[in-house]
């Protein structure tokens, strides 16, 4: 038999015998074999897309979800997920008990995508298809007690709940305060909560309060019906001018709250309220037996000293220096550490050294501070839904504002994709923003018009208003450096237009004391952010003409009349239209100019875990669950 010789690469066939019939069939299916599987192999990301037909690519989600929201255990609701489903309100929310990596509690999804999970191990899929399997990691083994530092950028104003309006305060107040209950994705979420459970009669007119049994205040007082009647009426009493106490309020009625027994509390309405648990939701029970008589409680010097029902009660403050709490043992859950020290650091470059040196465990950072801090060896970053807007008022007492013209020519000037890649250096940091709803909002929907990046037009209208120069001032936290950058890119891109823009950079004090100033006119553009939820009747505040939140100063009787009607509404359908309409006609009027939805940044020293069940939900912290982990 003749042999087959190869030279190198090339190869001769001038002495090759041709093989029995048999052997060219065999070698033709073998060849037919390898090229399906090859096929198969190069073709599989493409069938899965198919499959999913709302991913981009189902090997991207893939790796993402592995990557994102398992290893790293980052838990966010609807739009945490990016890749296609946060149109569709697609959400993926699980807990995992970070002793043993097990989870907890399992995924809420819609649509055709579902989670499995059982034990450490789980399984995403779409529509019954295996797109991916994971397997949790866990942290570590978690060690008793232990302290941890917490960086804030300024003193607190008011630690009391109802009045509670800057940052630093409320970061604090949610280590002293359990509220009743939260509304995470849509359900109710009673687990650092008061309240056992709440329910609605047929109509959303009344609604009943259970409080869990054993509850007690830090002073060793129980917890009672009592309280939460007192509260309810501290908080729609005219003469203690709460800021939150539109919540207490349905078509302009206050609410009325009655003891049924000692651990349970019936609402009344007087008429239905389909997002009154929204609201109730942010409302955290205060003391009767502290409070009760006092005149002025938001300025009463009891507020020093509070009297709370969270994880951790009051120790000791010093001003300008730190602010420590320490663990409560009758707490009706598990409380991890021994005490926790909020320490005021106004200055971002100290407080991202003292990170690095370890003098800090934790501290939520910007999008400027994330290439700094991510490489340091002894700092994990969490990463998490914020529910975030950052935005643009504009002033309506500034007679040339109140031109809608004039707005929507800021609105045209502006390039938004420009304006989120300056201030948040990537939209990994932030995502630009069509709507003064979040995505994860209930009924949020893209406005028809955006606006976005028309110089030519924005000059159009400037000239169709009379308004070829104007000069703005535009005020913002001097120590917040995302605000900053906003502010720079405004007035760069505004004289584009002939806008000139003057900065007023103000302490948080300040800009307080400014904004909530209703006859204001020290600034005609205000940059600031919110975080409201997913129950889309807060965002009133905004914009209602009786808010002091209503940074523009709108009057907007319509307008009003829209979120008293939306309130109000219990059918979902037409819910959804009056919310539509609303966002509608803020965007339409450009009252307000949302800018971007960011995500929010948690700087944690690898000595602690529990970071990520603490920022489980968008707006509120569990410091319960934080713990130290053992060298």
């Amino acid at each position: 038999m003749t042999t087959f010789t190869q030279i190198g690469a090339v190869g001769t066939t001038d002495n090759l015998e041709v093989a029995p019939h048999w052997l060219g069939v065999l070698i033709l299916t073998v060849f037919a074999v390898v090229v399906i599987a090859i096929f198969i192999f190069m073709a599989k990301d493409f069938i899965m897309q198919v499959l999913s037909k709302r991913i981009t690519t189902t090997a991207t989600l893939a790796s993402k979800f592995q990557e994102e929201y398992v290893n790293k255990r980052m838990y966010a609701g609807t739009g945490a997920i990016q890749e296609g489903l946060a149109e569709k309100g697609i959400a993926y929310y699980f807990t995992m008990n970070l002793d043993t990596g097990k989870i907890v509690t399992f995924p809420v999804s819609k649509d055709m995508y579902d989670v499995y999970a059982e034990g450490t191990k789980g399984i995403l899929t779409y529509k019954y298809k295996t797109l991916m399997s994971f397997e949790a990691e866990t942290e570590g083994t978690k060690a008793e007690g232990g302290n941890i530092t917490i960086a804030e950028t300024a003193d607190p104003q008011n630690i009391n709940p109802l009045y509670v309006v800057d940052q630093t305060s409320f970061d604090m107040m949610q280590a002293l305060y359990s509220p009743f209950f939260e509304i995470v994705n849509g359900e109710m979420y009673y687990g650092n909560g008061l309240c056992e459970s709440v329910t609605a009669n047929d109509d959303a007119s009344e609604f009943t309060l259970k409080l869990k049994d054993g509850l007690k205040w830090h002073d060793g007082q129980p917890i009672t019906a009592d309280d939460v009647v007192f509260t309810m009426q501290v908080l729609v009493d005219e003469k203690q001018n709460v800021p939150y106490s539109s919540y207490g309020y349905v078509n302009d009625k206050a609410v009325e709250a009655e003891k049924v027994d000692d651990l349970t509390v019936k609402i009344s309405l007087g008429s239905s309220s389909a997002g009154f648990l929204g609201g109730l939701s942010q409302v955290y029970c205060i003391p009767k037996h502290i409070y009760d008589g006092v005149e002025n409680i938001g300025e009463s010097d009891l507020n020093n000293e509070p009297v709370g029902s969270g994880p951790f009660k009051f120790e000791e403050y010093k001003s300008g220096e730190y602010y420590k709490v320490t663990k409560f043992d009758d707490y009706f859950d598990d409380v991890n550490l021994d005490s926790i020290t909020f320490k005021i650091v106004k200055d971002s470059s100290s407080a991202n050294a003292a990170l690095a040196s370890g003098d800090l465990d934790a501290r939520l950072i910007s999008a400027d501070d994330y290439d700094t801090v991510s490489a340091y060896d002894n700092v994990n970053i969490n990463t998490y839904n914020s529910g975030r807007v950052n935005a643009m008022f504009m002033n309506e007492l500034n007679e040339d504002l109140q031109d809608v013209k004039v707005r929507q020519a800021i609105a045209y000037a502006l390039n938004k994709e420009e304006f989120c890649q300056f201030a948040f250096l990537s939209e990994d940091y932030a995502e630009p923003a069509d709507s003064i709803f979040t995505p994860d909002t209930l009924y949020y929907t893209k406005p028809d018009n955006t606006y976005d990046n028309d110089p030519a037009k924005a000059q159009e209208l400037l000239s169709e208003a009379g308004k070829t120069s104007l000069s703005l001032n535009l005020m913002y936290i001097s120590t917040d450096k995302t605000m900053e950058s906003e502010a720079l890119y405004v007035q760069s891109a505004l004289a584009n237009v002939g806008i000139t823009i003057n900065l007023l950079p103000t302490d948080e004090s300040t800009f307080k004391n400014k904004t909530k100033d209703t006859e204001c006119t020290d600034y005609d553009l205000v940059l600031s952010f919110y975080t409201l939820g997913e129950e889309p009747s807060l965002y009133a505040d905004m914009s209602s003409s009786v808010s002091r939140s209503n940074y523009s100063r709108i009057k907007d009787t319509d307008l009003d009349a829209l979120w008293e009607e939306g309130n109000s509404t219990a059918d979902e359908t037409k819910r959804g239209e009056i919310y539509k309409e609303i966002q509608n006609t803020i965007n339409d009027n450009m009252y307000i100019y949302p800018i971007a939805y960011s995500n929010g940044f948690y700087a944690v020293s690898k000595d602690f875990g529990g970071f990520d069940e603490c920022l489980l939900k968008t707006i509120y912290y569990d410091y319960s669950k934080i713990y130290t982990l053992e060298k």
